[in-house]
């Protein structure tokens, strides 16, 4: 169990015989220290507990000696604080401290020194400052968050018996005054500013929860602005934590953002009046009027959140899906869809695969289109030819990629980053990536089916049928089959191949397109393989062999069937 301890501060006046207290208690006494451990329950404390009284040798002579005497050396007309104590028969210790004076900064660390060192981790603490000499209550706020941090201290209470009032008639007694609400904004600025700055709510959450816990248990539940206070909490703890585990489903769909913004002019009744801006502040925070729901930006306005917070690999992946988001938003396409983001991703490695040929049509560079492209071959070629993909977006898909990837292998890779760099870097990325958004997009064209007929066998000659079932691809255009010489080397026929790809590649921004496909062998083969990397579909002619006989003479013709896709 931790410790009760209650510190206060004897100073060295004569102090007049009063009434203090509050509402619902008062004590005749000529010590504040009295009338405060009676009024904190210190009779029912235990034999660990403790009492510290802090006293220079002046006040131990003028206040805390069984006899006390006054500066003239004259014996006051009470009995001094050791007595007090003694006659209270408390169970716990009680203790005198001497502190030097404090006349200068070297004694006012030892003050500081002397209070500290008397703490244990985790005591509770039950201060008195109504006696702390000029900047002592000060010298006390401050140790305490010095006890908070290093030895996990509590405070449980703060007063100042304010016998300055009763003395000017003013009230009937000296009042008690609560002055915890100071420490408690102390530890809610605090707790506000982690969140703030680092994106934890956890003390935020203790805080609440302590403070909210007798409310809500004394009320059953029926205290509206107690509950709000806590589903505001709540909901900020679950925002924090989809951001910093990067859960982009739940920064995208902005529930717990909408919740909470709905829920901030519903808290401010629950809190101290000067409690309420900070709440104002965690707010604007979390919530700005860029956020949507199922919004394509709100990955990267998530990307700033935690970059502004030093969560630098949160912030760098989801930059990254911030630019699949950008490319399914402006395709008009579900940006939560998972398949959805695969296309767009598998499109913008296309893309990034052709611009690099393009620079260097000497190499040759094959597309790689994965599974989920090939599956959605029309939908991927629709995206590139749309224009949405263009080179700078792919440029800095690619470094922010490459970044990434830095930090997921944690830097174990030949060409890795020093980590100012990597700060530095992603700062710079957030620019290209805004840069998305306010670039003018072109609307997707409209592409027409066309159907190349890459034969040897014009359409013209072809069956009703036969044109017919090529009709339902799109509308036919012949394109002639290349004359391939048997003395053709592997190199030209690559870059006949590359020719005819190109010419075909070109109709694709226009048309949507399938190429029927026949004739040499080794030609259609390569040809088929790298349209298909491409996306376009191909397809070859089956047909059925029909024999007559007429007068002894066996003729064969053949009859088309059907499209068959290679």
């Amino acid at each position: 169990m931790p410790r009760k301890v209650f510190i206060s501060v004897l100073g060295t006046g004569n102090y007049s015989k009063c009434t203090y207290g509050t509402d619902n208690f008062q004590c005749e006494t000529h010590f504040i220290q009295e009338a405060t451990l009676k009024m904190i329950g210190a009779d029912k404390w235990d034999e660990g507990d403790r009492v510290y009284i802090f006293c220079t040798d002046g006040a131990t002579k003028q206040n805390w000696n069984e006899e006390p005497v006054g500066n003239n050396g004259l014996p006051k007309d009470y009995k001094g604080l050791s007595v007090v104590l003694k006659e209270m028969q408390l169970k716990c210790t009680f203790e005198r401290c001497l502190i030097v004076d404090g006349d200068n900064e070297d004694e006012i660390w030892k003050i500081f020194s002397s209070i500290y060192g008397k703490l244990n981790e985790g005591d509770q603490l039950y201060i008195d400052i109504t006696h702390a000499f000029r900047y002592q209550p000060m010298l006390v706020l401050v140790l305490v968050n010095y006890a908070k941090f290093l030895k996990n201290v509590s405070v449980e209470s703060l007063t100042y018996g304010n016998f300055e009032v009763f003395r000017a008639g003013k009230t009937a007694f000296a009042p008690i005054m609560d002055l915890l609400p100071i420490v408690k904004l102390q530890d809610w600025t605090f707790a506000a500013a982690d969140y703030m700055e680092n994106g934890y709510a956890g003390r935020l959450k203790k805080l609440a929860s302590d403070e909210l816990k007798p409310i809500l248990r004394e009320a059953k539940g029926t205290n509206e602005n107690a509950t709000n206070l806590k589903s505001f909490i709540n909901y900020m703890e679950a925002i924090a934590l989809e951001r910093q585990t990067c859960r982009g489903l739940n920064v995208t769909s902005n529930e717990n953002v909408d919740a909470i913004s709905q829920l901030t002019t519903n808290i401010d009744e629950a809190l101290l009046p000067l409690f309420v801006p900070v709440f104002h502040e965690i707010t604007k925070s979390i919530s700005t009027t860029e956020w949507r729901t199922n919004s394509e930006k709100n990955c990267l306005l998530a990307a700033k959140w935690c970059y502004e917070r030093h969560l630098y690999q949160q912030a760098i992946t989801f930059l990254k899906e911030s630019i699949t988001s950008y490319v399914c938003g402006r395709a008009k396409w579900s940006v939560c869809d998972k398949e959805s983001r695969e296309i767009a991703d598998a499109a913008i490695s296309i893309k990034e695969v052709r611009l690099l040929a393009a620079k260097f049509p000497d190499k040759k560079i094959e597309e790689k289109w994965n599974e989920t492209a090939r599956k959605n071959a029309e939908k991927v070629l629709c995206l590139l030819d749309s224009g949405i993909i263009n080179e700078k977006l792919c440029e800095t898909y690619t470094k922010i990629g490459g970044t990434r990837n830095d930090f997921n292998h944690a830097g174990f890779r030949g060409n890795a980053t020093k980590p100012n760099q990597l700060i530095d870097r992603i700062n710079g990325y957030f620019k290209d990536v805004e840069a998305l958004w306010n670039e003018e997009t072109s609307e997707e064209p409209e592409r027409t089916p066309l159907f190349i007929n890459l034969t040897n066998h014009p359409v013209e000659s072809w069956s009703d049928e036969q044109k017919a079932a090529a009709a339902v691809y799109g509308e036919p255009m012949d394109m002639p089959f290349p004359s391939v010489s048997p003395e053709m080397e592997n190199e030209e026929m690559d870059r006949l191949v590359e020719d005819y790809a190109g010419q075909i590649e070109k109709l694709c921004k226009t048309h949507r397109i399938t190429v029927h496909l026949m004739g040499e062998m080794t030609f259609t083969f390569r040809l088929v393989g790298r349209l298909k990397a491409m996306g376009i579909r191909c397809v070859a002619s089956t047909t059925e062999r029909v024999v007559e006989e007429h007068d002894g003479v066996r003729t064969s013709t053949f009859e088309f069937v059907k499209f068959r896709e290679y």
